[in-house]
């Protein structure tokens, strides 16, 4: 049996017809019946029953597919396996609100010289399906953002870098609604994410320390967006304090530390991938 050609079985089992399974395989037509032939001497028993247009399988044909899609299943995971365990490069999506630096990635590339971290940035729900499908082999989010992946497989979270976060306001807002209150009654927060726990969060944790709250979200895409309507008092935001620079038009308060944010990696339970549990490693020990 040659393991190599036994999608061509699989094919004629799936198409029920010789001819549409050699086209399918890009083989010959004489070349598919050939293939059968022999592997049914082979194995000493008929595997299809053979119609005027169609084929379908006999009982020992039915026990045979079964059982070698169970062996083609577990070889195509072994050599995925050798592959991910012998992979010198972490692929890793990067979904953050800000341009936050991660020297202790870095750092570890400097100490690891034969490896490589590759990023994928993007659209949230592109880099989160990459993740989900095992393109990726870790995700740097947030920690309130929940992460689920397709087969249901278990993820795990180490914690990465925690930032202090600034509200920010136009001085204009101040004299127009005088007070830091009436301002976020008033007026929308901008954010750069959808996420519904982390909005509510922010309406929670302001309520609890301003004793007053927004209503209204205006969601932008990026940081100089953001930026640029609170300048033009359209609304306040929330930023980390590292990203934001001192502006003559705003003012920025630092807010308490039930504020921070986590930035956490995550990563399946269950990887091969060794150059990635040596960065966690890595990360843990620091």
């Amino acid at each position: 049996m040659n393991l190599s050609k036994i999608q061509y079985f699989f094919k004629a089992v799936e198409l029920e017809n010789f001819t549409r399974a050699a086209q399918a395989c890009h083989i010959a037509q004489t070349t598919m019946s050939k293939y059968i032939g022999e592997l049914e001497t082979e194995l000493g028993v008929h595997l299809f029953h053979r119609g005027v247009k169609n084929v379908t399988l006999t009982d020992e044909g039915r026990i045979y597919y079964e059982g070698m899609k169970k062996i083609n299943d577990q070889y195509t995971q072994l050599c995925e396996n050798l592959q991910m365990a012998g992979r010198k490069e972490v692929r890793i999506g990067m979904i953050t609100r800000d341009y936050a630096e991660f020297p202790i990635l870095s750092q570890f590339e400097k100490q690891e010289r034969q490896s490589s971290l590759y990023f994928s940035y993007g659209e949230e729900e592109k880099v989160m399906d990459d993740f989900s499908r095992g393109r990726l082999d870790g995700l740097i989010c947030p920690d309130f953002m929940p992460v689920v992946v397709s087969n249901g497989e278990e993820v795990v979270r180490e914690n990465l870098s925690i930032s202090r976060e600034v509200l920010i306001y136009s001085k204009e807002l101040v004299e127009q609604y005088d007070s830091l209150e009436n301002i976020l009654c008033n007026l929308p927060l901008v954010t750069k994410t959808e996420d519904a726990t982390y909005i509510q969060a922010c309406r929670e944790r302001l309520q609890t320390y301003f004793e007053a709250t927004f209503d209204q979200v205006e969601v932008v895409k990026e940081y100089h967006q953001q930026i640029l309507m609170v300048n033009m008092s359209k609304g306040f935001a929330i930023v980390p304090e590292h990203t934001y620079y001192d502006n003559r038009l705003l003012e920025s308060l630092l807010l308490p530390d039930e504020f921070n944010e986590m930035t956490q990696i995550v990563y399946h339970k269950q990887s091969k991938n060794q150059m990635l549990h040596r960065l966690i490693a890595y990360i843990a020990a620091q």
